[in-house]
């Protein structure tokens, strides 16, 4: 790792990235899994949006093994990695609630779907704005500011 991003990276925030990264892999397999069983026909769609959502997150650094393939380079704050990690938590059990809805429990179904969908939007804001901010220092970068 370069000593740069190791800088940058202050020292309680490694443990916070590892345990958000264990949210990361758990909440994506729970979501392929549930898609692959065929249990979660109900919510579907917004397993598909969750998964391409967190496929992004697994693609860019620090969340990735494979940093230096990466060219987008997210920064976190301690207090942002505890907010981004209690969310991945809640969407991993949202989905464990989900795969064991019955398609008769309507109101179980509308009550978890608005959840889900919830974090997903949730999910979905912190990456378009964390790639908002590392799209803005590149450019500043490009300039010399």
């Amino acid at each position: 790792m370069a000593a740069a991003e190791e800088d940058r990276i202050e020292e309680g925030n490694w443990d916070a990235l590892k345990k958000v990264v264990r949210s990361l892999r758990m909440l994506y397999v729970a979501v392929v899994l549930a898609k692959a069983r065929g249990e979660t026909r109900m919510f579907e769609h917004t397993f598909r949006y969750l998964e391409n959502t967190l496929d992004k997150f697994k693609s860019c650094k620090p969340f990735t093994p494979f940093a230096e393939e990466s060219v987008i380079d997210l920064q976190f704050s301690n207090e942002e990695l505890e907010n981004l990690r209690a969310q991945l938590e809640t969407g991993l059990e949202l989905v464990e609630k989900c795969s064991k809805v019955h398609w008769w429990a309507i109101f179980k179904w509308f009550d978890y779907a608005r959840k889900l969908d919830a974090v997903y939007r949730f999910l979905f804001d912190t990456m378009l704005n964390k790639l908002r901010e590392w799209n803005e220092r590149t450019r500043m970068e490009r300039r010399g500011i």
